[in-house]
Parts: structure tokens; C-alpha cells; sequence
């Protein structure tokens, strides 16, 4: 039985930013016109034959009239892509057959994109386990009487390979994770059935190293990873670390921690405070804020040396904008008493090595405390950031669920959260009309909030 567990790039699904950038990120393209994959550099496993030529690679010794068990690949060209949204960029088929023998341990995964007429080369690292035939309970979803099933799956995030194009841009070819079937969501593992071959489709994006990133949280909340693509959302309700950038000014650490409050079915953040070395400057309902301990100081002002101007676009809406630079800030906005908390054209100078809510800034996977474990449920992501009792308490006052206390979570189940939906006081087409103004990526988590809270004015008061 082959237990295989690949060692693949796994960024998150992304599109295109929807911020103000440099040019080149929003216009760079690339015309894919040859994809190719290879096995180099494999260790352990008996009697491996490797065919270069067609991209396959085996072991073990055959029973009976079976094969060898192996990884087979098959290329897809995608033509022309664009920063951001995922393309299909291959096949790899594990044929899962009964051997004697052992497998390999390692192999790298060579993947060549010829890319406006040069090829550039990204290697991966792919780890191999076997699991006995036998297995009595089998860890895995098994179907028929071949035997337990495997499981082919994404154990680290190594970083690939950087590459200077002739125009000066730096990108990456990055694979996403699996896809079983066109429509299915794209994983970082799959099953494969023994006496069986289980195909499962590549898919990758084009991430340009030098674009300024962003992210944040709101509305009910909906958090955007660092790549500013990936939307999630949590209805619980404690105090979370947004951002957690160790590096973000010499000798000045930036923490950025939300407090998500529950309403009814759903959650919302009830105040946002951001520290940058001793300072702090927090934010909550209706705008009331608090500068290094003044109430509703006078502005402009400033924290840790960044300039700070607060403004009000609208009755509704309370902004504080800290000024990183010209382009680079954080906003921090009042809608009533929902906040939403943005950063704008963050640089990786400042920002990598980043943290929390909102993920890895390199990358956007949202990782658990130990640096290394990718986390995807939601739950398990506010679980993991949530604010330890042992961390400072940066919010002016102590409320809600505190660790160890868990994250508390809405009474309602989401089948009663849609009939609720359905008898909102604001109809989805009315949400609709109120939300086409904001960008396609953000439209439905408008037209969601929109229906939760039956007030059309925060449409109005602008996206995330």
C-alpha cells in the first residue's frame, strides 16, 4: 500500500488586486505556450525506472500481473495568464498497484514553463509513506476490496523558485493543490484507491514577487488574506490577532488584534486596535477611538512617528487612516458599529515574516503558530490566533469570551441563518443594486451583510 505525500507549493486561489498597485502588476501577463514535468534527485525505494521522456516514474517489484507503482504526469498549456486566478497546469496520476518491495522516501517534482518563448524551471519536494495493504481500520476512505486506500497530500510550502524576466518583473509560478473534478474546490490532498490509478488535476497561479499586498477584515465578517484574494469568513465572537508583523520598523514591532462581537445569527468586529512598538491606537463602534490613551485625541496626530488623520466621508462613517507612506496605510473604519480594518499597498520590507488572521504575507496561506502548519477552517484559524491569556491586552477594555476561555459562536444554525436571509427587510435584488458599485470579488460578501443587517447604507460606506 503507498501512502504518498507530496511536498508541493500550496498558495491559496487568487484574483487580481483590486487596490491601486504599480502598473506593471495590474497589465503583466505571461503566454504559457509549453508545460513539462520530471522526477530528479529520488531516495530509497527498489527497482525505480524513470522515463524522462514521458514524465513518469516507478517502483517496487510487480505481483502477479500488476504493474509498478508510480506518479505518472501529463501537461496542460494555459495560454495566457495573468496575476492572481488559478489555471489548470497539469495531470498527476498515481497508479496505486500491490508491490513487494519498498517505495521512494523523496523525489523532487521538476515542473518547466516555457513562458514568452524562455522556459524557466520550478522545483518541488515530494516525500513518499507507504501504509500496509492490510490496514485493519484503514486511516483513509476506502472503496472496493483492493485494499486500504492512500492518501496523496501537501506536507510543506517550500519556497520555488524566483525568476527575473528580461522587463525586470520577479514571479513565481506557484501550484495551488489538487482538483478532483472541474467544479471541485481545489485541495491540498486526495485519495487514491488501491489496484487503482487516481488522477488529479495541477493547478497553479502567477504571482508577481514585487506587487505591494493587502488585506484585512470586515462586515460580518469576511477576512482577506495577504495576497488579497482569499475571503473567509468567521461568526464567532473573542479577540483575534489580525497582523502580527515583527518586522515592520527597526526596533518597532506592529500588532494589529480585532474583537469580533456576536448579534443574533451572525458576528461582526466591534473594535480594532493597532500597536506599533509601545504606542497604540484603537477604534470602535461609531468611531470613537483612542490614541495612547486619549480619548478621541486631536488630529492629525500621530503613532510611533506615522502620522494619523481621522475624516468623515459620511454621518455613518468614521475613518483613521495611518500613513505608512504615500501609498502604504492602515484604515481603520466605523460603519455604526461594525468596523472594518484594511492595509493598503503593504511592502514586504515591512510586513514579511507576518502572521495571524490574514496569513503569511509571502504567500497568503494562513499558518498556526508554529510557522509551519497551514490551517483552512475557519473555526480552527480564529481557534489558533485567538489572543492567550499569557499576550498583552491591547483593547482599553476587557470583554468577551478571554482564553482560555473558548471563541464563543452563534446558537443559530446556517439553515436558520438562510431562512433568516430570506426574510430580510432589504430583498437581494435590492442588496444587489446596493453592492454593484463594489468590486466582483467583494459583490456577495456585500449583498450577504447587506441581507444580515437590513441596512442598505452600508453598501454606501465601502468595501473592504
Amino acid at each position: 500500500m503507498k501512502f504518498l505525500s507530496l511536498a508541493l507549493l500550496a498558495l491559496l486561489p487568487a484574483t487580481v488586486l483590486s487596490t491601486p498597485v504599480p502598473l506593471y502588476c495590474e497589465t503583466f501577463s505571461l503566454e504559457i505556450s509549453a508545460v513539462s514535468f520530471g522526477f530528479q534527485n529520488w531516495v530509497g525505494g527498489s527497482n525505480v525506472n524513470y522515463d524522462p521522456a514521458e514524465g513518469e516514474i516507478e517502483w517496487g517489484q510487480t505481483t502477479g500481473n500488476n504493474d509498478q507503482s508510480g506518479l505518472d504526469t501529463a501537461s496542460n498549456v494555459p495560454g495566457t495568464v495573468i496575476p492572481g486566478p488559478e489555471f489548470a497546469i497539469g495531470t498527476l496520476t498515481h497508479n496505486n498497484n500491490p508491490i513487494t518491495g519498498s517505495a521512494l522516501t523523496h523525489v523532487e517534482l521538476v515542473v518547466t514553463v516555457t513562458a514568452n518563448g524562455m522556459p524557466y524551471q520550478f522545483v518541488y519536494q515530494l516525500s513518499i509513506h507507504e501504509t500496509p495493504n492490510s490496514a485493519n481500520p484503514c486511516p483513509y476512505p476506502t472503496t472496493g476490496s483492493g485494499g486500504c486506500s492512500d492518501r496523496i497530500f501537501i506536507i510543506d510550502n517550500p519556497s520555488p523558485q524566483t525568476v527575473m524576466l528580461a522587463g525586470g518583473v520577479n514571479f513565481e509560478i506557484d501550484l495551488l493543490g489538487f482538483r478532483m473534478c472541474p467544479n471541485c474546490p481545489i485541495k491540498t490532498q486526495f485519495i487514491s484507491q488501491e489496484r487503482q490509478s487516481t488522477s488529479a488535476d495541477l493547478y497553479a497561479n502567477l504571482v508577481l514577487t514585487d506587487c505591494p499586498r493587502r488585506g484585512g477584515g470586515g462586515g460580518d465578517p469576511h477576512f482577506e488574506t495577504w495576497t488579497g484574494h482569499k475571503f473567509y469568513d468567521y461568526m464567532g465572537a473573542c479577540d483575534l490577532h489580525l497582523v502580527q508583523a515583527p518586522h515592520f520598523a527597526p526596533a518597532l514591532p506592529l500588532t494589529v488584534d480585532v474583537r469580533t462581537k456576536i448579534r443574533s445569527w451572525y458576528s461582526f468586529i466591534e473594535s480594532a486596535v493597532v500597536q506599533i512598538g509601545d504606542e497604540t491606537l484603537e477604534i470602535g463602534s461609531f468611531g470613537d477611538y483612542v490614541l495612547n490613551g486619549v480619548q478621541n485625541a486631536d488630529m492629525p496626530n500621530a503613532i510611533a512617528g506615522f502620522e494619523v488623520n481621522a475624516f468623515n466621508p459620511t454621518k455613518n462613517v468614521h475613518i483613521l487612516e495611518i500613513y505608512i507612506d504615500e501609498q502604504e496605510k492602515i484604515i481603520l473604519r466605523a460603519f455604526k458599529d461594525m468596523v472594518t480594518v484594511k492595509i493598503d499597498n503593504a511592502k514586504k520590507e515591512r510586513f514579511h515574516g507576518s502572521s495571524g488572521m490574514m496569513g503569511e504575507f509571502e504567500t497568503g496561506h494562513v499558518l498556526a503558530r508554529d510557522g509551519i502548519t497551514r490551517v483552512e477552517d475557519p473555526i480552527a484559524i480564529a481557534n489558533e490566533w485567538q489572543i492567550r491569556d499569557t499576550e498583552p491586552m491591547l483593547f482599553n477594555t476587557v470583554n468577551g469570551p478571554q482564553y482560555p476561555e473558548a471563541c464563543a459562536m452563534p446558537e443559530r444554525t446556517v439553515e436558520q441563518a438562510q431562512r433568516r436571509l430570506g426574510g430580510s427587510a432589504v430583498s437581494k435584488s435590492e442588496a444587489v443594486t446596493a453592492c454593484a458599485h463594489w468590486s466582483k470579488a467583494m459583490q456577495e460578501a456585500c449583498v450577504s451583510d447587506v441581507m444580515a443587517t437590513g441596512d442598505l447604507e452600508l453598501a454606501e460606506a465601502g468595501e473592504l
